[in-house]
């Protein structure tokens, strides 16, 4: 992605909303607090971006890929220019993803739908999550779109109102005839710190937020960068300049709080939000640095009862009223203090 279209983005906020980009953990970008109706100026701005090049499919276009697997661009590309240039997976539900990835696994931990993969011989393989695991099948790299596109329209054709992810398909769906009963091993998540046998880190966004500091900062060391899952960005050159990037906000190692602390948007910048969780989870990352403790479990800060942004295995915790509420269920959370 290129930080010119992203600082364009980032301006649409500053101007007309909330003064920062936020990075979901699907790996889009959003502008919150925008006046609505939306103004058209905002809109002709946004469009500028160069992100959209299809209006009827823009909801459908989630295709998610392995961050450190730029080889597998094409293939994404491929698939993308499918996917628009068919008019019935216009209306595929915007919770279903796409994920295009390699022999190493890397973001098979997210919640897709139909992935390709590129084994470690060449080949490849279509998989599709269903209700009880995964299922699996050949597929030749140039095939890829084509298979994947093809799946997702006979899940258009099967499903039934509210399915909306293959999940959710019936375990005896036709949906998976074609298909075999497979296992995998999803990588590990991409941690902020440097990435091995490279020159470029994994840099985190506390709260998955990108704002003017952080964005001229990333300007100093490269003009583009790739957005990954997991609320970072893969910054290449990064490794040379882990001090200027912490120091701009950024969380450039493993063991930072911010990789364990996050929250959903909230008050005053989301309409539904019920507490300030983004100030309270900032409040409570200096409580926890300051006192040197480390989160023994990920915790999640939610200002409703929609729980956004909420993930499998965290511990999420609803409006909590401050940073005692909010740290300290403290004798559980953290090492030390059980």
């Amino acid at each position: 992605m290129a930080l010119d279209a992203l600082d364009r983005f980032l301006a649409v906020g500053e101007r007309w909303g909330a003064p920062f980009v936020q990075l979901t953990t699907r790996a889009n970008l959003q502008v919150r607090a925008l006046p609505d109706p939306v103004p058209d100026e905002a809109v002709a701005a946004v469009m500028a971006t160069g992100w959209f090049p299809s209006a009827s499919h823009e909801r459908a276009r989630n295709i998610l890929r392995d961050p450190l697997a730029s080889h597998l661009q094409p293939v994404v590309d491929a698939l993308d220019e499918t996917l628009c240039a068919t008019p019935e997976l216009a209306s595929l539900p915007g919770r279903f993803l796409f994920l295009v990835t390699d022999a190493s696994g890397v973001a098979l931990d997210q919640p897709w739908d139909l992935a390709w993969r590129r084994m470690a011989d060449g080949s490849g393989q279509v998989l599709a999550r269903g209700p009880q695991g995964v299922f699996c099948r050949p597929c030749a790299p140039v095939r890829a779109p084509e298979v994947l596109t093809g799946l997702a329209a006979r899940f258009l054709g099967i499903r039934v109102e509210r399915q909306w992810n293959v999940r959710d398909l019936g375990p005896d769906s036709d949906f998976f005839s074609e298909l075999t009963a497979t296992t995998i091993s999803p990588a590990e998540p991409l941690r902020p710190g440097p990435v091995a046998g490279s020159d470029a880190l994994i840099a985190g966004l506390p709260l998955g937020l990108l704002d003017r500091t952080a964005l001229d900062a990333l300007r100093a060391v490269t003009d583009q960068v790739t957005l990954t899952p997991w609320r970072s960005l893969l910054v290449p050159g990064g490794a040379a300049h882990t001090e200027a990037l912490t120091a701009a906000g950024l969380s450039t190692a493993p063991a930072q709080v911010w990789s364990h602390l996050s929250a959903c948007t909230g008050a005053p910048w989301c309409a539904n939000g019920q507490a300030d969780v983004m100030g309270l989870a900032r409040e409570s990352a200096r409580l926890v640095q300051r006192e040197g403790r480390a989160l023994a479990r990920n915790v999640h800060l939610v200002a409703c009862e929609r729980r956004c942004g909420a993930q499998d295995g965290e511990l999420v915790l609803l409006s909590p009223t401050d940073v005692t509420d909010a740290v300290g269920v403290a004798d559980a959370l953290t090492e030390g203090h059980r």
